[in-house]
């Protein structure tokens, strides 16, 4: 021990028996400071040893009822909130609430405390119901307690709010937000921790509500200050810099959401290694940004040391780390089925889908989302190889499951299902059971989320995508244009998710050989999906390709060519009637330019220019591009 009665950090950090058999109440105070300094530098697992390991020293020197061992208590609770394992976080909330009911009474400050944490946890857990009942019981006491304007009263405030939002009631939460905002804002500095979550708060509900801007506008003040306030790399920052990246991929702004993903993994990397559970974590969001690129086969590698990081760390836990540590093992396993499923290895893919399948226990999991996922996996790969009754077998069993009552709720997932078994129905030539089912979906969402959100958006996208495969071009098309309107709406017309929808509407107009107006809606595709996706990628040489089928159908030949030097000038090229475009002639050979010196020679061409998009009424007659991708 130091002068003054401190102890050392050697001490504090690797106790001696002797100091743990006497727990003194200042090395007891001292230890736990510590453990709250360790856990703000981000290192949870260094704190939860901490705080294990002194409740294990006062439950055996002072007892469970210790005024300390249950501080300390609520200290390991809240961080195992923060490595997200809010299960084992509730049974210790429950341990807490009970002792201090029974120690200090139902209204005591620290009781209520314990309730509106405990509350907070189900609330993450999606038992908004639970956690709203605990909330409006404690937030009148508290208000009695402490007065309609403090601290514990505004953040009690907070906390009910995100009960009520993810329960769904959202008019009732954002008056609470902002009033626990108004007055944390009058009360506490700019940077105050609890300040800046109940903004971040409040953004994410603005999200919900469609008021976009409203709720960007509150993120990026909130990055500013915790920048300026603490560094772009504290966990703070970087936690918030996740958040913005999900609103961003919830808005289809990919590019924007993965260098923000980029910046995190670069921060935890560097702090707490590349092997750590929470780089993991972000890397695993990076891998699925990826999915859908060009360059999945570079992905795959990525994907396979995710899978290997997390089978080590599952090895080398604990007894209290391994159920998670296994979840986020399986988690990898589906992820890097996913990307083989997406690079067409589907031997690989349906190996690894199965394996999480097998290895999850239908009536023990009550979150069933990765079941769900990977039994919509193999019923896809089963609809890409034509056993449309095995696919609907498999999506029936994911639905039955997903909708059990011991189920905690995963929209998407349900809604995915849903959709793959609407695929399954109409590809099995029962095409009312499938329209029907994209009904209720979309009634579903436009009395959830509103006829105008943009999840409504997406389940309109899948509608007109089922059209599209029954070839029923002139209902595809409706559905389109109307989730294009929606997102045009919420998002600007030159927003990236706009571009699919164009680019069905643009396939329709084709298939009814109204050729103008197909050309117009694929040159807006082409270059959405440009910016998106990059010119190599397949579904952007795909638009590339129909571009200038339509434009040979209206007989536009100077347009073609430039359109093909534009393609060329990407590293894009194509072939008609076996000739390699580009040539003097359609009956000549290919010249022996490399592609760089085509390169030299059509930069200095004036570039294409969008023509102006018009929509005219749609006709019915099938027409197929004449050309393909050729590689030099």
């Amino acid at each position: 021990m130091e002068e003054g009665g401190l102890y050392t950090y050697d001490e504090l950090l690797e106790p001696s028996s002797e100091l743990l058999n006497v727990c003194d109440i200042r090395f007891v105070q001292q230890s736990r400071l510590l453990a709250l300094e360790v856990r703000e530098d981000g290192d949870y697992a260094e704190a939860s040893r901490i705080l294990e390991n002194m409740l294990a020293a006062l439950e055996n020197v002072r007892g469970c009822e210790d005024i300390e061992y249950m501080r300390y208590l609520f200290e390991l609770a809240c961080t195992r909130k923060l490595q997200d394992r809010d299960d084992e976080a509730v049974v210790l909330l429950k341990q807490l609430l009970d002792t201090r009911e029974k120690v200090l009474g139902l209204t005591h400050p620290h009781t209520l405390n314990a309730s509106t944490v405990l509350a907070d946890t189900y609330t993450d857990q999606g038992r908004s119901e639970e956690a709203a009942v605990l909330l409006e019981n404690a937030l009148p006491i508290v208000t009695e307690q402490t007065g309609p304007t403090s601290y514990k009263t505004l953040i009690t405030m907070n906390n009910l709010a995100r009960a009520y939002r993810n329960h769904g009631r959202l008019d009732e939460a954002k008056p609470l937000f902002e009033k626990s905002l108004t007055g944390l804002e009058d009360s506490r500095e700019a940077h105050d921790q609890n300040l800046l979550n109940v903004m971040e708060n409040l953004a994410n509900l603005n999200a919900d509500l469609g008021h976009y801007a409203e709720a960007e506008a509150l993120f990026q003040r909130n990055l500013t200050i915790r920048i300026q306030s603490w560094g772009s790399e504290h966990p703070s920052t970087t936690k918030l810099m996740l958040s913005l990246a999900s609103f961003y991929e919830a808005n289809h702004r990919i590019s924007d959401a993965n260098v923000l993903y980029q910046r995190v993994l670069a921060a935890r990397e560097k702090q707490l290694g590349r092997q750590h559970p929470d780089t993991l974590k972000v890397l695993a969001h990076v891998v699925r940004m990826s999915i859908g690129d060009a360059r999945v086969e570079e992905t795959i590698p990525i994907a396979r040391g995710l899978v290997s990081a997390r089978k080590a760390n599952l090895r080398d836990s604990s007894d209290s780390d391994y159920l998670y540590n296994d979840r986020m093992h399986l988690e990898a396993q589906q992820l890097l089925a996913v990307c083989y499923q997406n690079a067409e290895r589907y031997v690989e893919s349906e190996e690894l889908h199965t394996t999480v399948v097998s290895a999850l226990r239908e009536e023990e999991d009550d979150d069933r989302s990765l079941l769900l996922q990977s039994l919509y996996g193999i019923a896809m790969l089963r609809q890409d190889q034509g056993r449309y009754s095995e696919s609907e077998e498999l999506l029936n069993r994911a639905l039955s499951i997903g909708h059990s009552e011991n189920a905690t709720a995963d929209t998407m997932g349900l809604r995915k299902c849903t959709q793959g078994l609407a695929q399954a129905l109409a590809k099995t030539g029962r095409v009312p059971e499938a329209e029907n089912l994209f009904r209720e979906l979309l009634a579903g969402s436009e009395i959830e989320h509103g006829e105008s959100s943009l999840k409504t958006a997406s389940v309109l996208v899948h509608f007109g995508f089922l059209y599209e495969d029954l070839e029923h071009w002139p209902e595809a098309s409706s559905v389109m244009l109307r989730a294009l309107q929606i997102r045009e709406g919420k998002l600007g017309k030159d927003h990236d998710a706009c571009s699919v929808p164009c680019q069905a509407i643009a396939l329709c107009a084709e298939m009814q050989e109204n050729y103008a107006e197909a050309e117009s809606w694929y040159y807006r595709s082409m270059y959405g999906m440009e910016k998106i996706l990059g010119c190599d990628h397949k579904d952007t040489v795909e638009v590339m390709r129909r571009l200038l089928g339509v434009l040979s159908a209206l007989g536009k030949t100077s347009e073609e060519e430039e359109l093909l030097a534009h393609c060329r000038l990407q590293g894009v090229y194509f072939v008609k009637r076996g000739v390699v475009e580009g040539t003097k002639n359609p009956g000549e050979e290919a010249d022996d330019k490399s592609p760089q010196e085509v390169r030299q020679a059509e930069e200095s061409k004036p570039p294409i220019t969008r023509p102006k998009q018009t929509v005219r009424g749609l006709q019915d007659a099938p027409c197929a591009s004449p050309y393909h991708a050729a590689k030099l």
